[in-house]
């Protein structure tokens, strides 16, 4: 199963160096009080990169490699290639080697020194020690990079789970706030230091409304028309990018300031009902108590919740270690979009398939994580190196 090294390709036809501009795009920019407006203009352009499929890690029956839930959140490459993976499901965390070897294996669930009760999170700080956000025990746990517990912390209080980045003693994390009276709801990117707090980016969202779907008994539950998507964003080395849905449009920090706006001129898509019905497919699952699983279908899903005028563009965002933003691109009905690359200075320089891996987590030398499903739906994580043509 796992800890095997798999010497395999996935190539796309070279059509120029990543280093120049595209024939057939354009980059204009605009400034205007220390922000630069760049503007992506012309066709698509196929990113001349291959990614070396390194080692697989997961599927096994039993041991370090049993996963049992894992999320993107709780993946990331340390230094000398160390592969921290983060099981929700079991309240652990694994650590590899980067030949796949099995290294060291931490917590268990409990309320105690070092435990886990609903691990969300997991971050690799500056120094690097390895911090887990808890988010019903509402606290930073960190640990060496040995896996032996060292401090306790408080973790932001409105926090639920999701991408959460450190800087030093800067938390950075997203929220989300609901108008008891209209309704509406407001996404925050918030900023937290053991002095202040203080949010980067606010983005109205569209109302949510109370549905109760009938088939899965009483299951009522507060939520958005489909598509009404929250923003994308990641940080990196204090680089932050953040979307603004549905259009495709970035919005670039550096330390804290709005530096750039990255845009493409293509057009979000009208979410019509035909678009909507093939987004959902065979319906909705929900597992209810006891573990049951119950379907809702795409019909009773429209008629309760409705549905948002767009569909956004953006499904995902990346910052690699050099300043890179990655935006994987939002197509209804598959699990993953056609992926675009932009230089450090908002320049496009390309675009992967559709198949190919999204990057969780990235390391040196061009190495990337990427959470993976099989035939059978059993995660892994897989190890890319990245070969830029």
């Amino acid at each position: 199963m796992g800890n095997t090294k798999i010497p395999v390709f996935l190539v796309i036809a070279l059509s120029a160096c990543t280093g120049g501009q595209p024939s057939d795009s354009l980059v204009t920019r605009t400034d205007s009080a220390g922000l630069s407006i760049v503007e992506n203009l012309g066709g698509e352009r196929p990113l001349a990169w291959t990614f070396e499929r390194v080692l697989s890690l997961g599927g096994a029956d039993s041991g370090a490699e049993s996963f049992f839930q894992i999320v993107e959140e709780g993946l990331a490459l340390g230094s000398g290639g160390l592969i921290f993976i983060l099981d929700v499901g079991n309240r652990q965390v694994h650590t590899f080697d980067s030949d796949g070897a099995h290294v060291s294996t931490f917590g268990n669930e409990g309320e105690g020194p070092g435990e886990f009760y609903y691990p969300a999170s997991l971050i690799l700080s500056e120094t690097g020690e390895i911090v887990i956000f808890d988010a019903r025990r509402r606290s930073l746990l960190s640990f060496t990079r040995d896996g032996v517990f060292s401090d306790e912390g408080p973790g932001p209080r409105s926090f639920l789970g999701g991408t959460t980045r450190l800087f030093g003693d800067t938390i950075l994390y997203w929220r989300r706030s609901t108008d008891r009276e209209t309704r509406a709801r407001t996404f925050f990117l918030t900023v937290a230091t053991p002095r202040d707090t203080a949010d980067l980016v606010t983005f109205p969202l569209p109302a949510a409304s109370d549905v109760s779907y009938e088939e899965c008994g009483i299951l009522n539950m507060s939520l958005p028309p489909l598509f009404a998507d929250p923003p994308k964003w990641d940080s990196r080395n204090r680089v932050t990018a953040i979307s603004g849905p549905p259009e495709y449009d970035l919005r670039i920090f550096r330390g804290g300031k709005e530096t750039m706006r990255v845009r493409r001129d293509i057009e979000p898509a009208e979410a019509t009902l035909d678009r909507a019905v093939e987004y959902l497919g065979e319906g909705v699952k929900w597992t209810i108590g006891g573990g049951r699983e119950c379907w809702v279908s795409p019909e009773t899903v429209l008629e309760k919740r409705g549905v948002a005028s767009h569909i956004p563009l953006v499904a995902d965002v990346a910052v690699s270690p050099e300043g890179w933003i990655w935006v994987r691109r939002n197509v209804p009905g598959s699990r993953g979009g056609p992926i675009d690359v932009f230089d450090e200075t908002g320049a496009y320089l390309g675009t992967l398939p559709s198949d190919f891996p999204w990057p969780a987590a990235f390391g040196v030398g061009d190495q990337v994580l990427s959470l993976e499903e099989d035939e059978l739906d059993i995660q892994r994580v897989v190890l890319y190196r990245i070969h830029r043509g």
